[in-house]
């Protein structure tokens, strides 16, 4: 099959998945409309000779920032109260959802984009990629750009994200072709699928030294959903801050077109802690 007839499967697999998730009516007409699907494809840079996206673990390391990311969505009220914790300490961070929870639970995604917090490509169903030929693949990640964009209302990020952190030669094939330039893993993480041998979690000190391992312009992997995470967070904050460190979004990290430092709300006066007094002769 040649790139342009898997690129064309997959732009129709990717049409079937948005109908899916996101029902009839107007989506489904805007979906499988052909004037639409060509459309999208002559947007995702060019498709058939776009160049592969690159494979990125880290920012650079001259700088002292530290880019939090936080992938899937499969916990909302964890998911919500993950965003609270990030908003309350003025800490920007990345997220990529999977397009499956985002249409799953419209509003929180909507929440999410409206404070500010780029959103990136996380696949729409969470598959091993590698196990996927081109056209699965590329489907999976212009169905999640079609069905997260709509229920946003905005364009997301143009970094994908593959599940599992898997990816081969036809990933980076696939992301190149559907527009996205970056392919972007980690290199620190939360390390919370790690548990004791009965299968409890360990201490939440255990979490917050895992994802605390990083240096300049590293890339955390969190999850949304995670209570692991979400208990470890505050922890992971204080220990980067203390050393200096800066949190910056994905685009920042990179130097993305349109990349902007987040804005956070002052907090009301008495939510504020009374001013220190400082003795003169101590100074």
């Amino acid at each position: 099959m040649t790139t342009e007839r898997r690129v064309v499967r997959g732009l129709f697999l990717a049409a079937v998945a948005t109908v899916v998730l996101l029902g009839p009516g107007v989506s489904t007409a805007r979906a499988l409309d052909p004037a639409a699907l060509r459309a999208l494809a002559s947007a995702s840079s060019g498709a058939r000779n776009a160049d592969p996206g690159v494979l990125l673990a880290h920012g650079p390391r001259d700088r002292m920032v530290i880019a939090l990311t936080f992938d899937d969505g499969y916990d909302t009220p964890v998911c919500s109260a993950l965003v609270d914790e990030l908003m309350a300490t003025a800490t920007p961070a990345t997220f990529f959802p999977n397009a499956v929870y985002v249409a799953g639970s419209p509003a929180l995604w909507r929440h999410v984009a409206a404070l500010g917090f780029p959103i990136g490509n996380h696949s729409t169903h969470h598959l091993m990629m590698t196990s996927l030929p081109f056209d699965r693949q590329f489907s999976e990640i212009v169905s999640d750009r079609l069905i997260t964009d709509q229920v946003l209302g905005e364009p997301t990020l143009s970094v994908f994200r593959p599940p599992y952190g898997a990816w081969n030669q036809t990933t980076l094939a696939a992301a190149g072709a559907a527009g996205y330039p970056i392919v972007l893993n980690w290199d620190v993480t939360f390390a919370d699928s790690s548990r004791r041998p009965n299968g409890s979690p360990w201490p939440t000190s255990s979490y917050v030294r895992a994802a605390s391992r990083g240096t300049n312009g590293s890339v955390i992997l969190g999850h949304c959903g995670s209570p692991i995470d979400l208990e470890a967070l505050p922890g992971v904050i204080a220990d980067y801050r203390s050393r200096g460190f800066t949190f910056v979004t994905v685009p920042e990290l990179f130097g993305l077109p349109g990349a902007r430092p987040m804005h956070f709300p002052t907090p009301p006066p008495s939510a504020m802690p009374p001013p220190r007094h400082i003795d003169p002769r101590r100074r």
